[in-house]
């Protein structure tokens, strides 16, 4: 029904919202710290590069907010380099969910590739979508393919996750209930 982006920069998420549609809105907070957030009541749950950056305490507490507040018949995505993936940090998934399944992803040779592709500003260099080079990235997609079960070459784990353990039924996050801090963006930071 609608879609939320989280983030603890307050600016990102005024830029984000001022680009999406009616259906999207914002939340500020600190992922860590989502205890406002009714068990059980967001249906897809994505995090991608945002809980890298957090120590290990902060990690896991942000993980454990994240498999919980997923529904019990919603599914769970959570991107994380592997040399920040502590195994207490991976636990937090099994105890939540049923069905975990670790994709790994990043091999050294789409590495590299990415390094040559992409200049120093993150942008895709203009030559990068001619023939021979999207050939290369097809190439380069099949070794990612064969070695997604591969954990020692990979940089990156992909976290699927779904079938939630032992909840009765699922909740509604009702975020009308929150003081918005800006146009479509509702403040967790302060409700905790």
């Amino acid at each position: 029904k609608y879609y939320f982006g989280l983030d603890y920069d307050l600016e990102a998420l005024k830029d984000g919202v001022a680009s999406s549609d009616e259906m999207s809105y914002g939340i500020w907070a600190d992922i860590s710290r989502l205890e406002t957030i009714p068990d059980v009541s967001i249906g897809v749950v994505v995090s991608t590069f945002t809980v890298y950056h957090l120590d290990n305490e902060k990690q896991k507490m942000a993980l454990d907010h994240l498999c919980r507040i997923t529904r019990i018949d919603g599914i769970l995505l959570c991107e994380l380099p592997i040399k920040n993936a502590s195994k207490q940090s991976l636990d937090v998934f099994q105890k939540y969910f049923n069905n975990v399944e670790y994709i790994y992803f990043k091999n050294p040779f789409s590495r590299l590739y990415e390094s040559f592709i992409i200049d120093k500003n993150g942008k895709l260099r203009s030559w990068a979508q001619t023939f021979p080079f999207r050939i290369l990235a097809w190439i380069l997609s099949f070794a990612e393919l064969v070695t997604f079960k591969n954990k020692d070459i990979n940089s990156h784990v992909l976290i699927v996750a779904d079938k939630k353990k032992g909840f009765g039924c699922n909740n509604d996050f009702d975020f009308k209930t929150f003081p918005l801090i800006a146009n479509k963006i509702v403040d967790l930071m302060n409700n905790v």
